[in-house]
C-alpha cells in the first residue's frame, strides 16, 4: 500500500483496492518480495511457538531440558527475525526505539545461552561430514588430525611460499625491499658525511 501510494503520487481510497498492474504494481516488487519473506518468518514462529506450547516435546519423548532449549531456540529465532526487520518495524511505528535495543540484547543474551548446547544443536539435524565440510564438527572427532590434514591438502600449502608469490608477492616485496634498502643506504650516507661537514666547517655548526 505504501509503495502504491508513492507510485500514484496520492493516497489510495478506502473503496480502492490494491493496484495489479501498471506502475502502482511495477513499484511495489521490492515490497511485494519482502512481504512474503515476513510472512515466511511470522508463519515459522508462530508454528515453533504453537508446538512446543501444544506438547511437541513431550509427545517426542524429550527430555525437560531439550525442551528448554528448544525455547530458547524459538526465542533466539523470533528475536534474530525482529532485529533483521527493525528498520521497517522502526518506520512503522510497531517497534520503539527502547524496544529495538532490547530486542538487540535479547539477541546476544540467548546466543550465549545457547552456546555450550551448538554442537548439540548441530548434531540433532544429522547432517554429513561431507554436507558440514567442518573439520570442528566432524562426527569422528578428531578435530586437531582433522585440520593438520587439511592444512595438507590445501592448494596454499603445496609450496613453501603458497601460490601468490612468484605472481604477486615476489616483484611487490622484492621491489619494496630494494627502495627500502635505497633509503637505508641514503640515511647511512647522510649520516656519515654529517659529522664530516661539521669538522671542515667549525663555524657552521656553532650558526
Amino acid at each position: 500500500e505504501m509503495a502504491a501510494t508513492r507510485a500514484l503520487g496520492r493516497p489510495l481510497r478506502a473503496d480502492e483496492p490494491l493496484p495489479v498492474e501498471g506502475p502502482a504494481w511495477d513499484a511495489s516488487h521490492v515490497a511485494l518480495i519482502e512481504a512474503a519473506r515476513a510472512h515466511c518468518d511470522l508463519a515459522l514462529s508462530a508454528e515453533f511457538a504453537r508446538a512446543l506450547r501444544d506438547g511437541f516435546v513431550a509427545e517426542h519423548g524429550l527430555g525437560e531440558r531439550t525442551g528448554e532449549v528448544l525455547a530458547r531456540v524459538c526465542r533466539l529465532f523470533v528475536l534474530e527475525r525482529a532485529e533483521a526487520w527493525r528498520g521497517d518495524l522502526l518506520e512503522t511505528g510497531l517497534l520503539t526505539p527502547a524496544a529495538s535495543a532490547a530486542v538487540r540484547s535479547g539477541v546476544l543474551e540467548e546466543v550465549a545461552a545457547l552456546r555450550p548446547e551448538a554442537v548439540a544443536l548441530v548434531d540433532g539435524f544429522g547432517l554429513s561430514d561431507y554436507a558440514l565440510n567442518s573439520c570442528l564438527g566432524c562426527r569422528g572427532g578428531e578435530a586437531y588430525t582433522r585440520l593438520v590434514e587439511a592444512a595438507r591438502r590445501s592448494p596454499f600449502n603445496d609450496t613453501e611460499e603458497g601460490p601468490g608469490w612468484e605472481p604477486v608477492l615476489k616483484d611487490f616485496l622484492g621491489s619494496n625491499r630494494r627502495k627500502h634498502e635505497a633509503k637505508l643506504r641514503r640515511q647511512q650516507r647522510a649520516a656519515v658525511s654529517e659529522p664530516a661537514a661539521v669538522a671542515a666547517h667549525p663555524t657552521r655548526s656553532k650558526l
